[in-house]
């Protein structure tokens, strides 16, 4: 079981669907969601410290 890292709501997940071609939805495209989770622009969807 994981824990909860982060929480994007579904207007940032069309964003980024329609900006980078990353489906939240699609577990092949997990790496790259962690990547943009990382992004200093993004980190206010992080709900933990640190890096995913």
């Amino acid at each position: 079981m994981g824990r909860k890292v982060a929480s994007i709501p579904n207007a940032v997940a069309m964003i980024w669907l329609t900006r980078y071609g990353v489906d939240v939805f699609r577990k092949d495209h997990a790496p790259a969601v962690r990547r943009l989770l990382n992004d200093p622009e993004w980190r206010h969807l992080r709900t933990a410290p640190g890096r995913i």
